[in-house]
């Protein structure tokens, strides 16, 4: 049983090194454990559709969109209709 727990640790690590979520693939090793990998997974394609959702939304609105940290104040994102708006490049 500790083997498939490390795979899905290496997987969860990875995951994390790379900056997202993704469904975990390794095989569970019992019942309870292929439980909680379908419903993480269910949970990590619903967040991607939602995700992707509202970044459709974001990138087609026709109003100035910026996203902001709260702690620096500093844009991290901005729409089309922002970059057309401030005469600015966006950033890459």
């Amino acid at each position: 049983i500790l083997d498939p727990l490390a795979t899905l640790q290496r997987e969860l690590t990875d995951a994390r090194r790379v900056g997202g979520l993704r469904p975990l693939t390794s095989a569970p090793p019992s019942a309870e454990w292929r439980l909680f990998l379908e419903s993480f997974n269910a949970t990590v394609r619903s967040l991607e559709a939602t995700q992707a959702r509202y970044r459709s939304i974001f990138d087609r609105s026709t109003d100035a969109l910026f996203l902001l940290d709260a702690e620096t104040g500093e844009v991290t994102d901005a729409n089309s209709a922002a970059v057309a708006l401030t005469g600015l490049p966006p950033e890459t």
